[in-house]
């Protein structure tokens, strides 16, 4: 029986990997484990923070005319060049008849009427005259860029809007139309409600 026994170690003995590349690389793998192993031990042994007396820093608050400023200097959703309204109303022969505006791309069009009364849409960049530029589209006005100087054409709004569709092509029993028949219609009969007698 101890022949057996001192067989299967011969054979288990043989079994073991002899010295080279894989013994190599496995040997390496125990002492980075072990290295791993002392560090996370070193982890929980010693403090999170630095040794002695420790505070965290005060909170640095602004005052609110630093953060008014600071805050009214910077737009986080429109970051192209700050666009300046100008104004001065133009003194140009122009008629500004509507505006679109995108907001979120910051451009947007309008329909402009030069001194012949003829309308056309121009896009934010477009020369709406020689030397004349749409700089802006606002929600009332646009700006114009003429030869560098800021200028705003508004809406005229000093004409009321006109009334569309004056006639609504229904009969609506009006005061000057003609008084409608109020008499039962002889369809429906004399319905009663029912009453529950019991």
């Amino acid at each position: 029986m101890d022949n057996q026994v001192s067989n299967q170690f011969l054979v288990k003995g043989r079994a073991l990997p002899k010295p080279g590349l894989y013994t190599s690389i496995l040997v390496i793998l125990a002492v980075l484990l072990v290295i791993q192993g002392i560090r996370l031990l070193w982890l929980v042994v010693t403090p999170v923070g630095p040794v002695g007396a420790w505070s965290a820093s005060q909170v640095q608050v602004l005052p609110p005319q630093s953060r008014t400023a600071l805050l009214s200097s910077f737009d986080p959703f429109y970051r192209g060049a700050p666009t300046a309204s100008a104004n001065v109303v133009t003194s140009l022969q122009l008629s500004l008849y509507g505006v679109r505006m995108n907001e979120g791309s910051g451009i947007g069009s309008a329909i402009l009427a030069g001194p012949d009364g003829v309308q056309q849409s121009y896009a934010v960049g477009e020369e709406v005259m020689p030397g004349v530029t749409l700089d802006a589209v606002h929600f009332d006005h646009v700006v114009i860029d003429r030869g560098g100087a800021k200028e705003s054409l508004y809406l005229d709004q000093s004409v009321p809007a006109e009334t569309v569709g004056g006639d609504m092509g229904g009969d609506f029993g009006g005061a000057d139309d003609e008084p409608l028949d109020e008499t039962p219609d002889e369809t429906l009969g004399d319905v009663a409600p029912e009453t529950d007698a019991q």
